[in-house]
C-alpha cells in the first residue's frame, strides 16, 4: 500500500497537496497531459525522488526516512534512464541485483527467468551500447523486476516504440500484473493507459484526483488533465467507427 499525506511535487507549486491512499493488486495509470507532472508524481511514488512537502509512505515505510526498506519493495524503470554502455545485459542485471543485496546462484536463476519472460535472454551477453530501442526499453522494465518487488513504477515505458513492439511490451506489463505486482503506468498515451489500467490518476492545477476506475471517469467534474484524456478517447472510438463503417460499405 502506499499512502500520501499533503504531498507537493517538486517544480510544480501551483497543483496543490493531495492525500492519496493506493491499494495493492491494482495497475494504476498515471496520464501525462504534456507538462511532465505525471512522470514527477510516479518518480514520487517509487522513492525515487521527494516531494517537495509531505510525506510517502510505501508498505509502511517513509520515502525520504527509511530509503533502504522501500527500495526492497518497488522497482523503478525511468522513461530517460542511462545505462553504461559497455555493460553487458547481464551484467546490468547482475549489477541491479547487487545493489538490493543478492547475490549466487540464486540472484542468476532470478536473473535468467526475468530475461526470458522479456525475450532479452538471447541478448545477455550483448553491450547496452549495441541495443536498439525497443531492447533497450524492455531491459528498463527487467532491470525494475530484479529482486522481486512488489510494486513496480514504469515511466512511459512504450514511448518511441513501433506500433507492434509498443503492443508487445504492453502485453508483457498487463503480464505483471498478472504474476501478482501492483504496477504504476505513465503515460501520454490515452488509449495504452485504457488498455493497460483498471484505475486512473489525474494530475494538474486543481490537484491530484484519487484512483478513479473506468466507468467513474465521466462521473467526475472534468479538470484539465481528465477533459484532455476523455477528449482523446471520444476521438479515437470517432476513429474507430468510422473506419469500421468505412470497411463495412
Amino acid at each position: 500500500m502506499i499512502e500520501t499525506i499533503q504531498l507537493r511535487l517538486a517544480g510544480y507549486p501551483d497543483i496543490p497537496p493531495a492525500d492519496l491512499r493506493l491499494v495493492n493488486g491494482r495497475i494504476y495509470g498515471l496520464f501525462d497531459a504534456g507538462d511532465g507532472a505525471a512522470s514527477a508524481l510516479l518518480a514520487v511514488l517509487a522513492g525515487a525522488a521527494l516531494p517537495a512537502a509531505g510525506s510517502v509512505r510505501v508498505g509502511g515505510f517513509d520515502t525520504a526516512l527509511e530509503p533502504v526498506p522501500v527500495g526492497k519493495c518497488v522497482g523503478y524503470a525511468a522513461s530517460d534512464t542511462e545505462f553504461y554502455d559497455r555493460m553487458t545485459v547481464w551484467g546490468l542485471m547482475s549489477f541491479v541485483s547487487e545493489l538490493r543485496g543478492e547475490g549466487g546462484s540464486r540472484a542468476a536463476r532470478e536473473i535468467h527467468a526475468i530475461l526470458e519472460k522479456l525475450e532479452l535472454d538471447d541478448l545477455r551477453n550483448t553491450m547496452l551500447c549495441r541495443l536498439g530501442t525497443d531492447e533497450r526499453r524492455r531491459v528498463g522494465v527487467a532491470q525494475a523486476l530484479v529482486g522481486n518487488p512488489g510494486t513496480v513504477f514504469l515511466d512511459q515505458p512504450t514511448k518511441g516504440l513501433r506500433t507492434g513492439d509498443a503492443a508487445a511490451l504492453r502485453a508483457d506489463i498487463r503480464a505483471i500484473a498478472e504474476d501478482g505486482k501492483t504496477v504504476f503506468l505513465a503515460s501520454d498515451n490515452s488509449a495504452e493507459l485504457q488498455a493497460i489500467c483498471d484505475r486512473f490518476l489525474f494530475i494538474d492545477s486543481a490537484g491530484i484526483t484519487p484512483p478513479l476506475a473506468q466507468e467513474d471517469l465521466t462521473e467526475q467534474p472534468h479538470t484539465p488533465a481528465l477533459a484532455v484524456f476523455l477528449g482523446l478517447q471520444a476521438h479515437a472510438a470517432d476513429t474507430t467507427r468510422t473506419e469500421q463503417e468505412g470497411s463495412a460499405e
